[in-house]
């Protein structure tokens, strides 16, 4: 668990980074299927599928349930008009961090989507709200109540000192009447395009690629990026490709794209000993390729069918044996003299 909280920078977020809103629309209160249907279709759960992880939601009579892949992790409660998640009675503590922390974290995605959903079903797409800004106390004006806890953890592992700034949900409350949300909009609202932000982002940004751990089968390849992750809150990922000669068509290899902010990498399995393979990346929409990287996997180590040896070892036995020839020829021919 502590290798996934330092690959998350060491802070685990409520993702309040900044969500999607849009045009204005007739004020109304949206239905549990209708947020559960738009936090289903958000760009945020897409996000999380690129990565491996498989968010959804579906409504059960008074709330929403919150799913990855197919077991169900919380709960969102419909009161009247507005959704509450109350998590007042988890504490994290130096002890305990590291058992619940990845719980607390699914907590935080969940309601980060579900805040999306509502936006985004409220029918606003066209601009953001801030996500720095203090919603403890806004409910009644702006429909939205956020409460966070923090705490700071510095722990000694290994020789190697780290410390941990964390921050999780302790309580969540959201209207679903859209003259709300267009107040939160009004009142936070900023003219920001996410999406051209990212991509402003992505194209100036051109990954390395390096290869490691090379077999007679296989080869990991370790994209990165130069990235400051606790500074900027997107999420970078990779493809990587691949050919069978230098100038020749690359395909790519990597069926879900591959964090390349961190160190986990991508293994290229099934591969032909004692040959070359040219690799280069690209960030998920990027332009950029890195240089390309050759790599040759290892040539098997044939055997000796009559005595399962193999050569190299034939070889030093040969020679031992050589050696004591010579030296018993050399004594014999001592003793003659």
């Amino acid at each position: 668990m502590k290798k996934i909280l330092k690959k998350l920078g060491g802070t685990i977020l409520v993702g309040i980074s900044l969500f999607t809103i849009t045009s204005k629309v007739s004020a109304k209160t949206l239905t549990l299927d209708e947020v559960s249907t738009a936090f289903n279709k958000t760009k945020f759960v897409e996000t999380f599928k690129e990565l491996g992880i498989n968010l959804s939601s579906k409504v059960d009579q008074d709330k929403i349930d919150i799913y990855i892949d197919d077991t169900k992790k919380l709960s969102i409660n419909h009161e009247s008009d507005y959704l509450e998640f109350d998590n007042h009675d988890t504490v994290l503590t130096k002890e305990n961090y590291e058992e619940k922390t990845q719980d607390e974290l699914i907590k935080a995605l969940a309601v980060d989507g579900i805040m999306e959903a509502i936006i985004t079903a409220s029918g606003h797409t066209d601009k953001f709200i801030d996500g720095d800004s203090d919603y403890s106390n806004t409910f009644d004006n702006y429909g939205l109540q956020l409460e966070l806890q923090n705490l700071s953890i510095e722990e000694t592992e290994n020789d190697s000192h780290f410390k941990l700034d964390l921050s999780y949900l302790k309580y969540f409350k959201m209207s679903l009447d859209t003259t709300k949300i267009d107040a939160l909009i009004e009142k936070y609202g900023i003219e920001f395009s996410l999406e051209n932000a990212n991509k402003e982002l992505i194209n100036n940004l051109t990954p390395t690629l390096e290869a490691k751990n090379i077999t007679e089968d296989s080869i990991t390849l370790y994209p990165l990026v130069q990235y400051d992750i606790n500074e900027n809150r997107y999420q970078l990922l990779c493809n990587i490709y691949r050919s069978n000669s230098k100038n020749g068509t690359y395909e790519k290899i990597t069926k879900e794209a591959v964090n390349c902010t961190d160190s986990v990498g991508y293994v290229d399995k099934n591969l032909k000993s004692n040959t070359t393979y040219f690799y280069k990346a690209s960030l998920v929409d990027g332009t950029k390729y890195s240089d390309i990287l050759e790599v040759k996997t290892k040539a098997p180590i044939t055997k000796n069918p009559k005595t399962n040896l193999s050569f190299p070892i034939i070889t030093i036995i040969l020679a031992i044996i050589s050696g004591s020839i010579v030296l018993i020829s050399m004594k014999k021919i001592k003793h003659t003299i």
